[in-house]
């Protein structure tokens, strides 16, 4: 066995250990499976079929998959959309359980919007294995997106609420100002996580997963100036500098798509 399979062994069997130690009753089910999937990355499942959370090479869950998943898909009532959809249709995903494997199948998706202005589900493209890197990192975009939606709500946010949107790094000192605005975070919580929050400002303004574009970060970093410190200033306004540049280049390459497409159909059309 070459030194790198060795390694990999090594840190399943660790983890299989650590699990037998406070679970004793897993080594009794077979179905129990971890699988390493990247650099201190494993996936954990309980029937050879479903992921059910993403751990570390030190047991700490990263993501736990299943108790997001019932979160997430909570509906009020049968006709209103739970988050998952909501979710699902910004990422152009779709995640369905097969009835005869078991298994939560998630696909890369198209939807079209019908003339009521809802979006429907149009076709299934490729399916995204459970085992890789593409899979966590999509539900570390649905965590994300989630918690993101999460924050519109008006109600109290508990100090467990707020380490894990600090986790996920979904919540801007400029939520936390407003939340704090609107008495939705108590004193002592802000005074304990705001500069915590404020550091993570100049990295989420590159984050794709914002879907706020450089004028409407210079307008929130301009607002709330006053509010935060000097250094992060400085720092979020060389980053929305940097996501100028970014936007234009973007811009660019969809209008030359654009013209290319066009011109084609110029020529079908002749």
């Amino acid at each position: 066995m070459n030194e790198v399979l060795k390694n990999e062994s090594q840190d399943i069997q660790r983890l299989y250990e650590i699990y037998y130690k406070d679970y004793p009753k897993l080594r009794e089910k077979k179905t129990f499976t971890i699988k390493k999937i990247d650099e201190n990355l494993f996936a954990v499942g309980l029937d050879w079929i479903n992921v059910m959370n993403f751990d570390d090479k030190d047991w700490k869950t990263i993501i736990d998959i299943d108790s997001l998943r019932d979160r997430i898909n909570y509906k009020p009532n049968k006709d209103e959309k739970s988050m998952s959809d909501v979710v699902q249709l910004k990422l152009w995903v779709y995640e369905k359980l097969n009835e005869q494997t078991w298994e939560y199948e998630m696909f890369k998706a198209e939807y079209s919007v019908q003339f009521n202005w809802q979006f429907q589900l149009k076709n299934l493209w490729e399916k995204i294995p459970q085992n890789s890197k593409e899979y966590f990192k999509l539900w570390m975009d649905i965590w994300f997106i989630a918690s993101r939606i999460s924050l519109t709500a008006d109600s109290k946010i508990t100090q467990n609420y707020l380490k894990e949107l600090i986790y996920n790094k979904a919540i801007t000192i400029f939520d936390l100002l407003k939340q704090k605005q609107d008495g939705l975070v108590s004193q002592e919580l802000f005074d304990k996580y705001k500069d915590e929050i404020e550091k993570m400002l100049p990295e989420q303004i590159m984050d794709r997963r914002f879907t706020i574009d450089s004028r409407w970060w210079s307008s929130l970093l301009e607002k709330f100036k006053t509010q935060i410190s000097k250094e992060t200033y400085e720092k979020s306004l060389q980053k929305i500098k940097e996501l100028e540049i970014k936007e234009k280049e973007i811009s660019w390459m969809l209008w030359n798509e654009f013209k290319a497409e066009l011109g084609n159909l110029k020529n079908w059309v002749a």
